[in-house]
């Protein structure tokens, strides 16, 4: 497999923007980096983003963008007065996971959106590199499209059980197994809490840490 960096840049084009649902968000963002998804289909994202606003504007104010169809947003860091790191709930049609389906890929992190250029990072099958480039490059120009890199991806499975501690491969293997990954889910956060008698809190840090640690070393990259 390989991960592929592309770039839209200068003027992104309007019919992309609305495809990805982000009309009207650099009305109150300079700048948003997806940080990690943990879920994404044709009707929920969630995620968490990180967010540079312009002037004054907070992450509550993201709630009054219709099209963007935020449902939930929680501040969990503020690195200064106008960058937030936010868990976000999304609701709405996702035309962009609906046409990225047709090719067997990843979204890998960060995404990252600002007004003058989009940086996607993709883990795709080396057959289908061509196709996934031709889509991204269809809607803009061949000047302000680039790729930034094409590189080999290189897993560890081994390495995995090395790098959790004891309590988050306990954890995730028991939400595994109880289907908390499956779409619709089959086991509740609070459901292993009782289990394992922790806080929701507590199952949530310990799960975002293990699905970190797991991304990093899936996708750990050699040049």
């Amino acid at each position: 497999m390989k991960k592929i960096i592309l770039q839209i840049k200068n003027e992104i084009p309007k019919e992309f923007m609305e495809i990805i649902g982000f009309k009207s968000l650099f009305d109150y963002v300079e700048k948003l980096e997806v940080l990690h998804i943990f879920r994404y289909d044709n009707y929920n994202l969630i995620a968490i983003q990180k967010f540079k606003f312009c002037c004054d504007y907070k992450p509550i104010d993201l709630l009054k963008i219709k099209e963007m169809g935020i449902k939930y947003i929680e501040e969990l860091a503020i690195i200064n007065e106008n960058e937030y790191i936010c868990f976000v709930k999304t609701q709405k049609e996702n035309k962009f996971h609906e046409l990225i389906s047709d090719f067997d890929v990843l979204l890998h992190y960060p995404i990252i959106f600002t007004k003058n250029y989009i940086k996607i990072s993709i883990i795709s099958y080396e057959t289908q590199l061509k196709s996934v480039i031709d889509f991204f490059s269809k809607y803009t120009s061949k000047e302000n499209f680039k790729i930034l890199s094409i590189m080999p991806i290189k897993s560890n499975i081994n390495s995995i059980y090395s790098i959790l501690s004891a309590k988050q491969l306990e954890i995730m293997k028991y939400a595994v197994q109880n289907g908390y990954f499956q779409i619709p889910r089959k086991i509740s956060a609070e459901q292993i809490a009782k289990h394992y008698n922790i806080s929701i809190s507590a199952v949530h840090e310990h799960l975002r840490k293990a699905e970190r640690k797991i991304f990093e070393v899936l996708f750990r990259i050699e040049i």
